[in-house]
């Protein structure tokens, strides 16, 4: 039991479902993976913009866009 406990905290974070993988609720640890994608991708999506708003102030006649990605 504390294993599965442990396998969900630290490497759960990453791998979404680990613990419940681990206990032997398949399902679950599957809806929970799949959850955690969407979570990785929004994220991703999220520092491209904020990158992308950056990058974008750098250039002094572009800083509508700049605010509009921000």
């Amino acid at each position: 039991m504390v294993v599965g406990e442990l396998l969900a905290i630290f490497p759960g974070m990453f791998i979404h479902g680990l613990g419940h993988y681990y206990a032997g609720d398949y399902q679950t640890a599957t809806r929970l993976r799949h959850i955690g994608e969407f979570g990785y991708i929004w994220t991703a999506v999220g520092a491209g913009t904020a990158a992308g708003g950056y990058f974008v102030n750098k250039c002094d006649h572009q800083l509508g866009l700049a605010y509009t990605l921000y």
